[in-house]
């Protein structure tokens, strides 16, 4: 840089030379671009208040519906046909995954000597006509990284022959839902012997 008392300051690059007051220009411009990105500046934004880190997140309310149909409360295990080979890996398998229905809630699990015992889920279902939702507790930890009114699994329920099926009715998230209920996507239960 070479510059004299009072004269612009100069930036010489390989092939042009730049004077401070244009270099000032372009500097002025993207300090106020980058401010009015990052909501500085703005009068109505010192009137929003900033969360409270101690704040609880605002739950949506659950799915419509209502109580299990007494036909498909209790216990049930796993019984599907040609299952996917993946689902084993997880240790989701016939006759070693356990799914009991409550009026309200649900619970997944792992019995029967398991050799590969999975973590229990649970959480809380409402049925509307043919339709079953499966979503986390409305307080504690959920089941996945989601809350309501975005973790809700929702299925169409059949029961034929002594056998429960669940199919997706939205494709959504990981297997058709959005918490990735394996033991639940698609699969068929039956009573215990």
């Amino acid at each position: 840089m070479a510059g004299s008392a009072g004269a612009h300051v100069q930036l010489r690059t390989a092939n042009h030379t730049i004077r401070s007051s244009a270099v000032a220009a372009v500097l002025a411009i993207l300090l106020a671009w980058v401010a009015s990105s990052c909501g500085g500046g703005s009068a109505s934004a010192a009137k929003t208040p900033a969360p409270s880190a101690a704040s609880t997140p605002t739950l949506g309310p659950p799915p419509p519906g209502g109580p299990v149909p007494a036909q498909l409360l209790g216990v049930w295990l796993l019984h599907t046909a040609n299952p996917d080979p993946g689902l084993a890996l997880d240790g989701i398998l016939n006759g070693k995954t356990q799914l009991t229905l409550t009026a309200t809630t649900y619970r997944v699990e792992s019995v029967n000597n398991n050799p590969r015992p999975r973590y229990p889920e649970a959480g809380a279902v409402v049925v509307n006509n043919t339709e079953i939702d499966f979503f986390s507790e409305t307080s504690g930890e959920p089941l996945c990284h989601l809350r309501l009114p975005y973790d809700v699994g929702r299925y169409t329920w059949t029961l034929k022959s002594g056998v429960l099926h669940l199919a997706t009715l939205v494709a959504s998230g990981y297997y058709g839902d959005p918490c990735g209920r394996l033991d639940l996507a698609d699969q068929s239960y039956i009573r215990p012997a």
